[in-house]
């Protein structure tokens, strides 16, 4: 690895990236001392030691010996114009796992005096292709709290994909937070994931074009006679195809499965397609997801709503995020392209009604969640404007559990 520290400084537009050494550490014990109360909501508790050069002096230390045994990659960065700040910022790579795994763990932060002038998406673009290239890396993995906006930001921007949701993650600040789990592939090893017996290589795409157009068919044909209640009639495949698309934009959904049983998601349900035709042109997976979010028919209106709200938990990872998706599109609808025979009442009735089902859900995708609550807060404004002031809010649901929706 030493002769990797020869191709340091990384240069980019406006900044100079290297390893960290002992020679940092009074840079660094001024940018935490600086940044101590604004970096506080998202670090652990920091001991007073943190705070010194002798701490600072043995870490990097330490840092630069973990580089060079291929453990870790401590970076700092500062301006290359004449700016007095010898550290802007810190991208940490760390816990390096080799062996079949090829993978690492990312952590950053910036001083608060350059947040908002794309610097860290700077710094990180040239830092992560390094760890690629260099350092043979298959995976970066980055981990955020949701409330942290601008980081889940940043690393939509950089191309990460959630991946899960852990509860308690973290001790920060003190309290064990939640965290978004996310990561980047090395886009040469980037596949499509799918267990359906297909190759997924990005590569070579045309395998899943193929697939895609076949199920945009398949529900094409199976709803060509159904419409939208709204009142241009709306072909009933435009909402499958918006479901599919708010996977794959919002939910950052790479899962190809998961995309074609959106398209498919009410063809048991609203159509004469059975499941065993289902798995005979799709597979045994996307059948079993369809089913997971098919209702039973035969069942009463209300008991096969209240059935949504008990078991939205117990579905698939995958009948989760479509379900997610598709009740964004539905929420939606009741402000852009309302059912014509729907009054105010029962439009807010389904969002109230929608929120419960979700609850189940929360968990599931991030981003699909946070777009369901925008959309929500969005629809419920819109609709509580027209109705007046005499609506009582969601928590009447229960008393208004029996009636039609």
């Amino acid at each position: 690895m030493h002769e990797l520290l020869n191709r340091f400084p990384l240069e980019t537009e406006r900044l100079l990236l290297r390893v960290a050494s002992p020679d940092d550490a009074q840079f660094l014990v001024r940018y935490y001392t600086e940044n101590k109360e604004y970096l506080a909501p998202w670090e652990p508790v920091r001991s007073e030691e943190f705070y010194t050069l002798s701490f600072w002096q043995t870490m990097l230390q330490e840092a630069r010996q973990e580089f060079l045994n291929g453990k870790s990659m401590r970076l700092v960065f500062s301006l290359k114009s004449s700016a007095p700040d010898p550290v802007v910022g810190v991208a940490n790579f760390n816990n390096m796992i080799r062996g079949v795994f090829q993978a690492c763990y990312l952590g950053y932060s910036i001083d608060h005096r350059y947040q908002g002038q794309g610097l860290m998406y700077e710094a990180l673009q040239y830092a992560i292709a390094f760890v690629f290239e260099h350092l043979r890396l298959h995976r970066v993995m980055a981990n955020y709290m949701p409330r942290n906006e601008r980081s889940g930001n940043l690393l939509r921007k950089l191309g990460f994909i959630p991946e899960g949701y852990a509860r308690n993650y973290l001790k920060i600040a003190g309290k064990w937070e939640d965290h978004i789990l996310t990561a980047l592939v090395k886009p040469e090893d980037e596949t499509f994931s799918s267990t359906s017996g297909r190759d997924g290589r990005w590569g070579k795409p045309l395998q899943e074009i193929s697939f895609l157009l076949k199920a945009l068919q398949f529900a094409a044909d199976k709803h060509q006679h159904q419409r939208r209640k709204n009142q241009a009639a709306s072909p009933y495949i435009n909402h499958l195809i918006e479901v599919a698309e708010l996977l794959w934009e919002i939910g950052n959904v790479r899962d190809l499965d998961t995309i074609v049983a959106g398209i498919l998601h009410d063809t048991i349900e609203d159509t004469d397609t059975s499941s065993e035709e289902l798995e005979s042109t799709f597979g045994p997976k996307i059948r079993r997801i369809i089913e997971e979010v098919t209702d039973d028919k035969r069942l009463p209106k209300e008991v096969r709503k209240q059935l949504q709200i008990e078991r939205a938990g117990e579905a698939s990872w995958e009948a989760r995020q479509i379900k997610l998706a598709d009740k964004i599109c539905n929420v939606n609808d009741l402000h852009d392209a309302p059912p014509t025979d729907w009054s105010l009442q029962r439009r807010i009735d389904y969002v109230d009604w929608a929120e419960h089902v979700v609850r189940g859900l929360r968990g599931t995708n991030a981003l699909l969640e946070q777009q369901f609550d925008e959309v929500c807060r969005q629809v419920r404004h819109h609709l509580l404007e027209q109705l007046g002031s005499g609506y009582m809010g969601s928590d009447a649901f229960p008393e208004r559990s029996r009636r039609e929706r």
